[in-house]
């Protein structure tokens, strides 16, 4: 039987390697929450970012998508924890991210 890390384990790590993501991830981990930023890549690509909970793993997963008036509908998808998201696109750590809906103008009805 394997060992799973606790959420207070596993929140210590997001403090240790991301600053300031220990706060959004226990919220996302204990209370089902979820949160929502885009990450400007040129003038014409944004990269939208769902933080969201993965309670198998007892983690965060992060999703992109690209930027479209719909997001949730948009295909392409790409889903890794947050830990691998940050490795890739350590640019992630500096977007204001906004809990429940997608920032503006990709706010889905």
């Amino acid at each position: 039987m394997g060992h799973g890390y606790s959420i207070l384990e596993i929140t210590k790590t997001y403090e240790t390697q991301a600053k300031g993501f220990a706060k959004m991830t226990k919220d996302i981990m204990s209370n089902n929450a979820e949160y929502y930023g885009v990450l400007s890549i040129t003038d014409s690509f944004d990269l939208l970012i769902a933080l969201v909970p993965d309670k198998q793993r007892n983690a965060v997963y992060a999703i992109f998508y690209r930027g479209w008036t719909k997001p949730l509908h948009s295909e392409g998808q790409m889903h890794c924890h947050l830990l691998m998201a940050l490795k890739m696109f350590p640019e992630i750590k500096t977007i204001k991210y906004i809990k429940s809906k997608w920032p503006e103008p990709y706010g889905v009805d």
